[in-house]
């Protein structure tokens, strides 16, 4: 094992962003939701309540415009007219000066040029969204799917910097972001347009979750159709995709940070009796298994709307009972529950799914030596692999884990990888060209006592306050990502 040693902590990869994350630690979060054309705007600050604006959210020469009365005051900014044209607002260290049908503007005493001037209609004065919200420190983002605009001030930490290493006596850069135990974010798992087997941008999925960070997860079918993943995923405590090799990092709810080889078994039970005659087993999770196979596979709400399958038995479970029972048709995935699929329409399982019968199933976590592991409590797994450093050492064995492939067994290729430091602190790193056994090396001279690697190649996306730092090559099935709480 080589011990290489920080050589160079390089300035912020984008000074003015990151500068922007320092906040220290913060109370609670405050958020503004608004629909263009509709006055009425959901007001989230530890209660939830609406309130109704001067005059609704405008478009105008593609920018989106606010009553200057109305959003910007409901995060405590202060309002102030200084001449018939001009106007002071205040919050926090921020000071903004505008000037009614002028696109020059300051802020803190700097001249900034803004994309559009504010106005005057029907006698309410109404300013750019996007400029005089980021200029107060409040984070915008747009949600296409449902023409909303989401505004938020949050204080949060994290530091992204550029760090140079010796690996192998040469200098290697890598881009890593630091989140400290009292960052105040959390970690949630991200999909492809919200579905297991779709893609999406890792931007895109950042804003859909209104994430400040994220990083590429698990390793997924990326060249044809369905997308799916080949690894476990957990999102909100539930299983969102059974993987059968690898290693997986899961995030308790009590805020601790596990990284194992794990292997996850689904242990299903009919009537609440653990006894033959009464159970029933699970292959996948959200898989497409293939036509005229054994395989049993559930589907949950994150599959999407439908099973998308016309072939075996689906077992439709609402509530904890067996409500619906189909033969060769797509059937809908209740959101209070799942489907069971056999894919052999004549598995002797059948039998035991009768309209009505109580149906339960429930998760065991065991490493490559069939140890139990407790889990139970995990909010968020990504499955990705193999492991990196354990207890500060070089434990990169990708063959052991059932890696087979060349380049993550021996090729040198852009990385993405999560480590943890003794204190606490989470790293997220992208890295060029290195081998896995030199990532570990990597993380080792970052102070990690444990770390893993993600999806690499063309998955490899670091992304952070609105930019990326290492931009994918390819769009994403699933990422790790770090939303404010």
């Amino acid at each position: 094992m080589r011990l290489a040693m920080v050589c160079v902590v390089a300035a912020s990869l984008v000074a003015a962003t990151f500068a922007r994350a320092n906040l220290g630690p913060t109370t609670e979060a405050t958020r503004v939701v608004l629909e263009l054309n509709n006055p009425v705007v959901r007001v989230i600050s530890g209660d939830e309540r609406n309130v109704t604006l001067p005059v609704a959210p405008t478009v105008f020469s593609g920018r989106t415009f606010v009553p200057l009365r109305g959003v910007l005051e409901l995060f405590g900014a202060e309002v102030t007219w200084r001449d018939p044209d001009r106007v002071l607002i205040r919050a926090t260290d921020s000071e903004v000066v505008l000037r009614i049908g002028r696109t020059t503007a300051t802020v803190n005493g700097e001249t900034r040029t803004l994309a559009a001037a504010p106005r005057i209609v029907a006698g309410r004065t109404l300013i750019p969204l996007r400029f005089v919200s980021e200029a107060l420190g409040l984070r915008v983002t747009w949600h296409a799917d449902t023409n909303t605009i989401d505004i938020a001030r949050w204080n949060y930490r994290a530091v992204a910097q550029i760090v140079t290493v010796q690996v192998d006596n040469i200098a290697r850069r890598l881009n890593v972001v630091e989140v400290p135990p009292d960052s105040n974010l959390r970690p949630t798992l991200g999909l492809g347009r919200g579905v297991v087997g779709n893609v999406e941008p890792l931007s895109s999925m950042a804003g859909q979750h209104g994430a400040v960070l994220g990083i590429n997860g698990g390793y997924f079918q990326a060249y044809s159709l369905p997308h799916e993943p080949y690894t476990t995923l957990m999102h909100h405590g539930r299983l969102v995709h059974r993987g059968g090799f690898g290693s997986a990092v899961a995030f308790m709810r009590d805020g601790r940070v596990m990284m194992e080889r794990v292997r996850v078994e689904v242990h299903g039970t009919t009537h609440g009796r653990d006894e033959w005659g009464f159970r029933w087993h699970c292959y996948f999770v959200n898989r497409t298994p293939e036509r005229d196979s054994s395989a049993v596979v559930v589907f949950t709400p994150e599959r999407g709307a439908t099973i998308g399958l016309d072939f075996g038995v689906a077992i439709v479970v609402s509530n904890g009972r067996v409500v619906d029972v189909r033969e060769r048709t797509d059937v809908a995935i209740p959101q209070d529950g799942y489907v069971i699929h056999l894919a052999n329409e004549h598995n002797s399982l059948r039998g035991q799914f009768a309209m009505g019968t109580p149906v339960d199933f429930a998760l065991s976590f065991t490493d490559d030596e069939h140890m139990r592991l407790d889990w139970r409590d995990a909010e968020t797994i990504v499955g990705a692999g193999p492991l990196l450093v354990q207890a500060g050492i070089n434990v990169a064995n990708p063959a052991a884990e059932g890696f087979t492939e060349a380049k993550i067994l021996s090729m040198s290729l852009n990385r993405s990888a999560i480590g943890l430091r003794a204190d606490g602190t989470i790293l997220l790193v992208t890295t060029p060209a290195l081998t896995i056994r030199q990532l570990a090396d990597a993380f080792i001279a970052l102070g990690a006592v444990e770390a893993m690697a993600l999806d690499g190649g063309g998955s490899s996306g670091l992304y952070f306050e609105d930019r990326y730092i290492t931009r994918p090559g390819r769009q994403l099935s699933n990422a790790l990502l770090f939303v404010p709480r």
